[in-house]
């Protein structure tokens, strides 16, 4: 299958003297909308790959629920619906799905909907990024930062343990969005192949 940013966009508290940005972010920001340009490059600094699409999350208790929607180079989709997490591409036809917590750790996407702890990372922060990377190296990234305009998260840069780097801007953002009743639901196209719990991505 392919795969582009299937690794995202829990933190019901805070625990310990995280910067005030982040810590306004994830206690004040209960549904977050945008538009998104993500683009990957490797350890020589070669762009491979370019996509955009849009984005949601909504926060609640235990875990959050959030919408990854590529449109660009191709259609994918990746909902966590608070329970399960779903990725769905459309050129093959092909669902998968796994159970989101696990799926999730030490992802962007578990800081964003909230149940990442964040004691479990040694933060930093200068003029423009917050840099946050993990104590345990068997995470998936090396470290995940994060750029505020104000009180919005404008940008992610994403270093995975390949030494690629992952840059996403947001933009057109919303932070009191009326989602629909859907957003947050994945619902199979006819045809769709799902693939269980016991098979990777």
């Amino acid at each position: 299958m392919k795969k582009l940013f299937a690794a995202f966009l829990f933190v019901p508290s805070v625990a310990f003297a995280a910067p005030e940005v982040l810590e306004r972010f994830l206690n004040d920001t209960q549904a977050y909308q945008a538009d998104f340009v993500q683009r990957t490059v490797d350890e020589a600094g070669e762009v491979t790959a370019v996509s955009s699409g849009s984005m949601a999350l909504k926060r609640g208790e235990g875990m959050g629920q959030f919408r990854w929607q590529y449109q660009e180079p191709w259609e994918q989709l990746i909902i966590g619906d608070g329970q399960d997490l779903w990725q769905y591409d459309a050129d093959l036809e092909q669902a998968t799905k796994r159970p989101m917590q696990e799926s999730l750790a030490g992802t962007p996407a578990e800081l964003l909907v909230g149940g990442m702890l964040l004691q479990d990372w040694n933060i930093s922060q200068d003029e423009v990024w917050l840099t946050m990377k993990p104590k345990d190296n068997d995470l998936p990234f090396q470290s995940i930062a994060l750029r505020f305009e104000g009180e919005n998260l404008a940008g992610m840069k994403l270093l995975d343990q390949f030494d690629q780097t992952t840059h996403v801007v947001f933009d057109h953002i919303d932070t009191q969005p009326a989602f629909a009743a859907n957003t947050f639901v994945f619902n199979a196209p006819e045809g769709t192949e799902i693939i269980g719990a016991e098979d990777d991505f």
